[in-house]
Order: C-alpha cells, then sequence, then structure tokens
C-alpha cells in the first residue's frame, strides 16, 4: 500500500495579484491531505472517501483511453461528490504514456481541512493538497517515476483543469514543496511553470490565523476581481501595479526578517487589496474582515483576509508576543476565533506498507 501527503497552503502576500505575474509567498500549513492506494486483482478499481461522506467504495474501470466509468447504478448524489476526482484521474492517466495499469483501491481523507465544530470547510487549499497527494500516490503505485517538475507541472495542470481553467496554482505549489515559497507564475501555461522557490522560514514571525466565520467560493471571488479588468482596464492596472509593489516589498522584509517594514507594507498592501474589492465590485473584506482590521489595529497589530476573502481566513501579525496574545484575545472576546496550526515542514512524500 502506498499512503502519500500533502500539505494546505495559507497566503501570506499576493491575493489576485498572484494572477498578473506579480511575487506572492505562500506558507504550507500542517493540514494535510491523504491519499491511500493498493493494488487489486483483475481490472475493477475502487475510490471511497469518508471526508466526502462516501463511505462504501465506489466501483470504476479506465478504459484504454484513460476514461473513467463509474456504476451506471451509483447514486447521483454519490457521482457529483466524486466528479473532481473522475476529472483528476482522468486529466492524469491522459498525459502518460498509458501501459497496462494494475487496478488499484483508492481512499481518499480530507478530514484535516474541515472543522467538525463550526461544520464548515476552512480555507487551506484542500482540493490542491488532495490532487498533489493523489498524483504522487498514482505515480508511485504505477511505477511511473516521472521528475519533481514532470509531477508539479501534470498537478498544476490537471487542478487547473478541474477548477474550470482559472486560478495562479500557488496552493499547489504550497502543497507540492511544504514550508514557505516564493512563488510566480511564468505565464498561463502550467507545462512552462518552474518549481517553485523555497525561502528561509521566518520562525518567530508573531503571527495567528483567524477563522472569520464564513466560508468563500474563491472561484467566484477572482471571476468578479476579473470583470473589472475588462469594464476598466486602466483602473485595474493601476490597482495591480500598487499591489504588486507591496507585495514585493512584504516578500523582501519576510528575507530580511525586518519586522517593521514587513508590518507596514502589509498593511498598505490590504489596504490596497480593500480598494480592489470597492472598485471591482467584489466583496473581498466582509463585515467580520473589517471588524478584525478595527481590533488588531488598537494593537497595533495588522490583520489582513489570506486568499480571495469574502469569509474564510486571514492572518494576524503583530509587533512583538505579546501584543498578539493580547488582541488574541480581544478578537475571541468579539465571537472570533483563532486556529491552530503550524508550517509543513515536508511537501508531499509518501510512505510504502507492506501488505
Amino acid at each position: 500500500m502506498i499512503r502519500a501527503y500533502a500539505p494546505g497552503k495559507m497566503l501570506l502576500i499576493g491575493e489576485y495579484a498572484v494572477l498578473e505575474g506579480c511575487d506572492a509567498l505562500v506558507f504550507a500549513v500542517d493540514r494535510q491531505a491523504e491519499v491511500s492506494v493498493e493494488k487489486v486483482s483483475g481490472n475493477e478499481y475502487s475510490v471511497l472517501s469518508p471526508s466526502l461522506g462516501i463511505l462504501e467504495s465506489q466501483p470504476f474501470i479506465l478504459n484504454p483511453n484513460g476514461k473513467l466509468y463509474f456504476d451506471p447504478n451509483i447514486n447521483p448524489f454519490t457521482g457529483r461528490k466524486l466528479l473532481f476526482f473522475q476529472k483528476l484521474v482522468e486529466f492524469f492517466t491522459s498525459h502518460i504514456a498509458l501501459t497496462p495499469l494494475p487496478a488499484l483501491h483508492i481512499n481518499l481523507q480530507t478530514d484535516a481541512f474541515y472543522s467538525a465544530e463550526w461544520r464548515r470547510k476552512l480555507g487551506f487549499g484542500s482540493s490542491s493538497a488532495l490532487t498533489v497527494a493523489l498524483f504522487k500516490a498514482l505515480d508511485e503505485a504505477w511505477k511511473l517515476r516521472q521528475s519533481p517538475e514532470q509531477l508539479f507541472r501534470l498537478a498544476l495542470a490537471a487542478h487547473r483543469f478541474a477548477q474550470g481553467n482559472s486560478g495562479s496554482g500557488i496552493d499547489v505549489a504550497a502543497s507540492f514543496a511544504g514550508q514557505v515559497v516564493r512563488y510566480k507564475m511564468n505565464s498561463g501555461d502550467a507545462w512552462q511553470q518552474t518549481l517553485p522557490q523555497a525561502v528561509t522560514p521566518w520562525h518567530d514571525l508573531p503571527m495567528a490565523v483567524v477563522w472569520s466565520g464564513t466560508s468563500a467560493s474563491t472561484k467566484e471571488m477572482v471571476a468578479s476581481v476579473s470583470r473589472l479588468k475588462t469594464t476598466n482596464a486602466l483602473l485595474y492596472r493601476n490597482l495591480m501595479e500598487t499591489l504588486c509593489a507591496d507585495s514585493s516589498a512584504v516578500i523582501q522584509a519576510y528575507a530580511q526578517q525586518d519586522l517593521e517594514a514587513f508590518l507596514r507594507f502589509t498593511a498598505k498592501f490590504r489596504d490596497a487589496l480593500r480598494q480592489l474589492g470597492s472598485q471591482s465590485g467584489t466583496p473581498i473584506f466582509t463585515r467580520a474582515h473589517e471588524e478584525l482590521v478595527q481590533l488588531a489595529d488598537k494593537w497595533q497589530c495588522v490583520y489582513k483576509p489570506s486568499g480571495a476573502g469574502g469569509g474564510d481566513i486571514g492572518i494576524l501579525f503583530a509587533p512583538d508576543a505579546q501584543k498578539l496574545a493580547e488582541t488574541e484575545r480581544q478578537i475571541q472576546k468579539h465571537g472570533y476565533r483563532t486556529i491552530p496550526v503550524h508550517m509543513a515542514t515536508d511537501g508531499v512524500h509518501f510512505i510504502k506498507e507492506s501488505n
């Protein structure tokens, strides 16, 4: 049996600007997707996912062209839950040299990305982590021996395809590499993307992750912002130039571990991000995000959404540990919760267990 693991992500800086080729910084978090695969006799594959509520194995076959077919009598609700998995497997098999591929039993686990208490998916990039873990598991089980660059590009292209050909791929980069990486889109072509660049982690940066109380759709938020590019290209370009400059300044301050500059430019980036939302009519900053910004300001801290906004998670940065602790106490009094996460030291990896 092969068990593959891939961490989730938390975007430190570079929201939306990364889609325009600007540098961004992403932090891999210790919430992992796990995919286990086991060879079985015959030619019938199967998949289950307790995380998706699929507790019974669902059989499927792969035809010689890599097309996946579930049992025609599969419950339609179950079929819809497995549509993302189906797209990933078909993409993977369509881009490898097909040979007789041993049948597998596949188990998908993404429980770490959900909060049972809040009954919500947390915004740590579960789909990208699942994609990377699945592709690593298939690569090892079928002994394809793809290079890291090949596997990364394949996962990046597949995730983009399965998500409707949108996204920068920064979440895939974090799941693939682990730790902290600087990421820049080379072009819109995933097959030309280079491996993410590792950055020395700033282990004692005072920060906390905050749950805003609601989940959000990254795809819908990005589509909303993108409409501004069509309706007012000049304004869009000016906003992106500001975001790019501030993101680069934050990344430089992170590399130098210059806390004063890091906080100052993060606040500037946050304000530009708010303007982008206002000008595009996109609710990047919800009422909760705005309240968290105000609470953080009282203690000379900086709060910003992490990712597309509209809800999900945010990050609180502080000038020292004492102000961080006090701000955390204050935001908890207002009904918000911090999420205990740490940096994932490993990117995608696997273990092989003897049967």
